[in-house]
């Protein structure tokens, strides 16, 4: 059976793999050229702004008991916990802070819409829909476990090289380490999902193996990187 430590030392090994990542290094050390740090933070929106979508069709995915978390998730991402602000609203002040203008905020809005109609779009690669699930519910959790980690040393680099004022970097504070019982709260969502759908040891790790292929935060974050051959 499948245990949570299982799924942490997965996410662990993608995680040390983005942190000692060139790209990564070259960012928090300040050595970014304004053009590649405009360029992160345009990854980074891309990747995040329609984050509520992807865990709104991760929720219909497990009627059981921990579908609560994932619930309580979706409204922290929509804004609706007290005293919160949409991530996705975050991240329009974080892409302002760095001095994208309205036209490049609605060409951001539009390329992450894009990401998801290509997502919707492309031929599945996997046999039936709860192996598709949890392969994005396996992703989706991984970004929550890495900026559990990485967010901070993220937002500093940001602040102290770059110059990006430090309110437009609440959405990475939001996310660092203070917000690590989201990512424990992911690997029992994950374990409660395939023990659900009776997804046996062998599937969740071709599963696993398929899913992080490749790094899926350099893909994310650093497209350029992750297409270079290792």
């Amino acid at each position: 059976m499948i245990t949570q430590n299982q799924i942490a030392d997965a996410f662990g090994r993608a995680t040390t793999d983005f942190s000692s990542s060139a790209a990564l290094q070259k960012l928090l050390s300040g050595k970014s050229t304004p053009d590649e740090v405009r360029e992160f933070i345009s990854n980074v929106c891309r990747t995040h702004l329609l984050s509520s979508h992807i865990v709104a069709f991760l929720y219909a995915s497990l009627p059981t008991k921990a579908s609560e978390l994932v619930k309580e998730n979706l409204l922290e991402e929509m804004g609706h916990s007290e005293g919160g602000k949409a991530h996705s609203a975050l991240l329009l002040e974080l892409a302002k802070g760095s001095g994208f203008n309205d036209k490049d905020i609605e060409r951001l809005i539009h390329e992450s819409q894009q990401q998801i109609r290509l997502f919707f779009a492309q031929k599945i690669t996997f046999p039936t829909l709860k192996d598709l699930c949890l392969s994005i519910m396996l992703e989706t959790e991984s970004f929550e476990f890495l900026l559990s980690r990485c967010s901070s040393q993220i937002a500093k680099a940001l602040r102290e090289h770059y110059k990006i004022p430090q309110p437009a970097l609440h959405w990475f504070e939001l996310h660092s380490e203070v917000d690590i019982r989201h990512a424990e709260e992911g690997l029992t969502i994950i374990r409660e999902y395939v023990s659900f759908h009776q997804i046996d040891d062998a599937r969740f790790e071709q599963i696993l193996k398929a899913t992080f292929a490749k790094n899926v935060f350099l893909k994310r974050y650093f497209p350029s990187d992750a297409a270079v051959p290792s």
